[in-house]
């Protein structure tokens, strides 16, 4: 049995069943059944002999030892209370396997104010950090972001890099040249880490990242070779492709004229849009993506071939990843149908166009925060998109989701680790090709 499949029976909430999500998903989204089949009973004294020979077997495969160093690993997942904390946030035993992870935040001219606290709460001494400021923010603003950033901060020169800034295109390839120049930074800086994640500067985590860490150490991913991608319904990839991929688009970023930064239409068809062998994926540009999947994107004659093949197309960070993982038969039984991210994109019934809502936007009275409750319901590493500096919802998550605060409320804490755990396990037993949203309901709550 699977891991997660043990530990989600000891869980204070039963795990995920399959079956579709009750909310309804954006239009690319389709959640698909997973058959389930149905255990009969069987009579006592056979019951008997199977519970004999599967504890033997169990003792064959374990010592006393291990199982007890299982269950203690376990146990602290499901969020026991240690030293009045609890969930993943002691040390636990040492033996326990960990993920090293290394993280790209992307920082906008917008986003230079919210960089200090993301980077605050997301750092970890074993982890690498690769931040990038977008060459279009006035090298004034950069150099002092840099500095402020460091000031203060002597842990931070060991595993945190600031990248030579780049002109990255909103929509254009430059965006997928500026990651995997992050990709490479990363690898030169840290020879461990197994997990490379990429953020932006508006986003913000809903999971601390020694939890982080922790799951995704796991067998079920790291072992597998588990990248996270959230890939639309297959109905969604050929709309997508016929205005993305079929029709050309340059972005003038690739001139090396640092006042060219947008992406123009050319009104003409792809040469090679009608004769391409391979699917085009369409997904998000938020990913987890494990390190043996980021040596391949830079090292590989495939990977390079499939870059020029996106190179004139739009919004290539959303298909260019994607599509490396599920068309090359190295990675695509390995790949995650979710990449752990929380984006409201439909609010009250309504689309919120090209941009999704901000997630710190309050009602009417301002007081409410208008997404707090999905944002408790999301069960992700991450919640998106975040404009406001140091807001009470960011404090908020620290002390009631994350549990970073000094004083968090672990109880809140713990139930909301649950569920994280929960559509954990059930991702990393969903079969190749299934979609993910029976693994993300929205919970009951009281009326």
């Amino acid at each position: 049995m699977p891991l997660f499949a043990s530990f989600a029976s000891n869980l204070h909430e039963s795990p995920p069943q399959f079956e579709p999500a009750q909310s309804t998903p954006p239009p690319f989204i389709r959640d698909k059944h997973v058959a389930t089949k149905a255990v009969t009973s069987t009579s006592r004294p056979t019951a008997i002999f199977l519970v004999i020979a599967l504890a033997g077997a169990l003792v064959l495969l374990f010592d006393a030892a291990s199982i007890r160093t299982t269950v203690a690993h376990w146990g602290n997942l499901a969020g026991e209370r240690l030293s009045g904390k609890s969930l993943l946030l002691s040390k636990g035993d040492p033996n326990e396997s960990e993920a090293s992870l290394a993280y790209f935040i992307q920082i906008s001219e917008s986003t230079v104010p919210l960089l200090p606290r993301l980077l605050r709460v997301v750092w970890h001494p074993d982890n690498v950090y690769v931040v990038h400021f977008d060459k279009k923010i006035p090298e004034w603003q950069r150099s002092h972001a840099e500095a402020a950033l460091f000031k203060g901060k002597k842990q931070y020169k060991a595993n945190v890099q600031v990248m030579k800034p780049e002109t990255v295109t909103y929509r254009g390839i430059s965006m997928v040249l500026n990651l995997l120049s992050a990709m490479q930074s990363a690898l030169d800086l840290g020879p461990d880490w197994k997990y490379f994640i990429n953020i932006s500067g508006s986003d913000y985590p809903l999971v601390s990242v020694e939890n982080q860490r922790k799951l995704l150490g796991t067998e079920d991913f790291l072992a597998r070779n588990r990248s996270f991608f959230s890939f639309s319904n297959e109905g969604w990839w050929e709309e997508s492709k016929e205005y993305r991929f079929d029709l050309l688009y340059t972005d003038t970023s690739l001139s090396f004229n640092d006042s060219e930064s947008e992406v123009i239409a050319a009104h003409k068809e792809q040469p090679i849009a009608k004769t391409a062998a391979f699917t085009f994926v369409a997904a998000e540009a938020w990913m987890m993506l494990h390190r043996q999947f980021v040596t391949f994107l830079l090292t590989s004659s495939y990977a390079r071939r499939m870059l020029l093949s996106f190179s004139y197309s739009l919004e290539p960070e959303e298909h260019y990843f994607a599509s490396v993982a599920f068309n090359n038969q190295l990675f695509n039984e390995s790949n995650v149908a979710h990449a752990m991210r929380h984006v409201q994109w439909v609010h009250d019934g309504k689309h919120s166009g090209q941009h999704p809502y901000y997630i710190d936007e309050k009602d009417a009275d301002g007081k409410t925060w208008t997404f707090r409750k999905e944002i408790e319901d999301s069960s992700c590493f991450f919640t998106r998109k975040i404009r406001v500096q140091d807001s009470g919802l960011l404090t908020y998550i620290d002390t009631h989701i994350s549990g970073v605060a000094k004083k968090p409320v672990m109880k809140d804490v713990n139930e909301y680790m649950t569920r994280v755990t929960n559509s954990l396990g059930c991702l990393a037993n969903l079969p190749a090709g299934n979609f993910y949203g029976p693994c993300f309901k929205k919970r009951r709550r009281p009326q």
